[in-house]
This record gives C-alpha cells, sequence and structure tokens, in this order.
C-alpha cells in the first residue's frame, strides 16, 4: 500500500473507545463486588431487624416477658429502650436498601454503556490485524516495518517456548500425582510395620507394599515422559529415578520371620527416603517452571505493548 497511514487514524478512534468502555467495565466489576457485600449486610441487618421488632412486640404483649418486667417494674423503660433498639435497627436497614437501589441503579447504567465493549474488542484487534498487514507490506517506513518484523518474531519465539514449559508442566504433575500414591502407599505399609504384634500387621504392610509396586511402571514412565520434557526446556535432571528393587526376592513366608520383618523395614525406610527424595526434586522443578512461565507470560504482555505502540507510530 502506498499510503501507510491509511487505517491508522481509525485505530486510534478506535482503541481510544475501547480505553474508555474498558474503564466503565472495571468500575462495573466494583459495582458488582460492592453490591455482593452490601446484599449480605442487608440480610444480615433483616435479622437484627426482625428480633428488635420481635422484643418490641413481646414488651407490648401479655407474655412471659411482659410478666417479669411488670414484677420488676421497669416495662416501660425498657420498652423505651428496645423501641429505640429496633428504630437503630430499621435505620440501617434502610439506608442499606436506599444504598442498594443506588447502586443497582447505576450498575443498569454502566451495563448498557458495555453491551457492545466485545464488538469494539474485535473491531480493534481487527483493525490491528490490516495496520500490521499494512506496515509489513509498506516500503515508505522501513524503520517502522523492521521493529514490527523483530517484534513479531520474538513474540513467535516466546510462544513456542512458553508452550514447551506446558508440556513440561503437565508431564511433571502427571509424574507427580503417581509418585505420591507410591509414596502414600508406603507410608501405609511403614505404619503397618510398627505394629508387629497385631494379627495380619505384616500381610497389611506386603499388601500396601504390593500397591505401592504396582504404581512403579506407570511413574517411571511418567518421570521419564517429564525428564524429556524437561530437555525441551534445557534441563536435564538426573535426579528422576524411581525404584522399588529393594523388595525384590521377598515373598509372604518371610512376614513370619521377625529378624526378615525386621530387615524389610530397614529397607521400606530407605525406599520411603528415595521416593520422597523424588518427590522433593519434582516439587522443585515445577516451582521453577511454574516461576519461568509466569515470567514468559510477562514477557508475553510486554511484547504485545510494544506492538501496539508501534502499530500506532507514523503521522
Amino acid at each position: 500500500m502506498h499510503n501507510l497511514d491509511s487505517i491508522l487514524p481509525l485505530l486510534k478512534e478506535k482503541i481510544e473507545h475501547y480505553t474508555t468502555l474498558k474503564k466503565i467495565e472495571d468500575h462495573l466489576i466494583s459495582i458488582d463486588e460492592q453490591l455482593k457485600a452490601i446484599y449480605i449486610k442487608r440480610d444480615q441487618l433483616l435479622v437484627k431487624l426482625n428480633k428488635e421488632e420481635k422484643d418490641v412486640e413481646q414488651l407490648e404483649g401479655k407474655g412471659v416477658k411482659t410478666l417479669f418486667y411488670k414484677v420488676l417494674g421497669s416495662k416501660e423503660q425498657q420498652l423505651e429502650k428496645e423501641r429505640q433498639e429496633y428504630l437503630a435497627a430499621s435505620l440501617d436497614y434502610n439506608n442499606c436498601q436506599e444504598s442498594i437501589e443506588l447502586l443497582e441503579f447505576e450498575r443498569k447504567i454502566l451495563k448498557e454503556k458495555v453491551a457492545n465493549i466485545q464488538v469494539i474488542a474485535e473491531v480493534v484487534q481487527s483493525l490491528k490485524k490490516k495496520r500490521e498487514k499494512e506496515i509489513l507490506q509498506s516500503q515508505s517506513e522501513p524503520a517502522i516495518k523492521t521493529a514490527l518484523s523483530r517484534n513479531l518474531l520474538a513474540t513467535d519465539n516466546l510462544i513456542a517456548e512458553r508452550q514447551e514449559y506446558l508440556e513440561a508442566l503437565g508431564g511433571g504433575k502427571d509424574a507427580l500425582q503417581e509418585v505420591n500414591v507410591i509414596y502414600s502407599h508406603l507410608q501405609k505399609a511403614q505404619n503397618w510395620g510398627q505394629w508387629t504384634n497385631q494379627h495380619n500387621s505384616s500381610r497389611m504392610k506386603f499388601h500396601a507394599i504390593d500397591r505401592a509396586a504396582r504404581h512403579l511402571p506407570r511413574a517411571q514412565m511418567n518421570l521419564n515422559n517429564f525428564k524429556r520434557e524437561l530437555l525441551d526446556v534445557g534441563i536435564n535432571d538426573n535426579r528422576l529415578i524411581l525404584t522399588l528393587n529393594e523388595f525384590s526376592g521377598f515373598n509372604m513366608v518371610f512376614f513370619d520371620n521377625i529378624i526378615t520383618d525386621w530387615i524389610l523395614q530397614q529397607k521400606l525406610m530407605k525406599s520411603i527416603h528415595a521416593v520422597k527424595q523424588t518427590l522433593t526434586v519434582i516439587d522443585s522443578l515445577l516451582t521453577h517452571i511454574d516461576s519461568k512461565l509466569r515470567g514468559l507470560d510477562q514477557s508475553y504482555r510486554d511484547l504485545i505493548m510494544e506492538k501496539d505502540e508501534i502499530l500506532l507510530q507514523g503521522e
């Protein structure tokens, strides 16, 4: 296109319109929060108002409470006190109700104003794409074109990097879930091992270990997948190793032997420690990945802001 700025005035106009609507929308969100809180307060005040009204009615009637105050000779004094408390509760409730009505009225007006904000947002995005294409096809503003090209390349690279970290995050969470299951079963086995004099305690310990072992293949598969995903983001961690081979060769018959049972308990403690270490490593890596993703998200927002500034350049 020969005229680089053909779309620019309209784009600026729509952005200004959208910015105004966004501020109104933010105010609308604030009002919604205020209304949510004040409705709760109104309900509380209504409960109090009903209580105060009931107290006045009881004193004005012929119930036991009225008789009690007649005997004491302080009915009128107490009745005046109850009426004042009822009046105060009534004023608080009415004031709260008036605030709600005012906020609801303002909310209605603001909702009407931002009713088409999504349409304006789509128009702005469409104009930005046209402006972007206009700049890239133009030969009259090489500096703007170069800046936009660099921005788009950086954005594409960042999006690709973020996707790799998301995949690593997912792999880490899968591994964490399976290893946690194993750790839970091993802890149960440890607890059973502390009660060797109880009937069937050794058998229960064996079953807990067996359940942990059944999860081992899937856990190891998830750990291996996690390691591959980590390599994609430049992390090579050899600590993600999980094995329960300490229990190989044991059979139910040995559980009746207290010496063998003691040996098993020692190996159980060793495996629990190893699994716990693996969990610590996964947690540490997930924390690092999460931090990296937050940084990438901020960088992405910065690049979008930078691109918007580039798109608005020109006379």
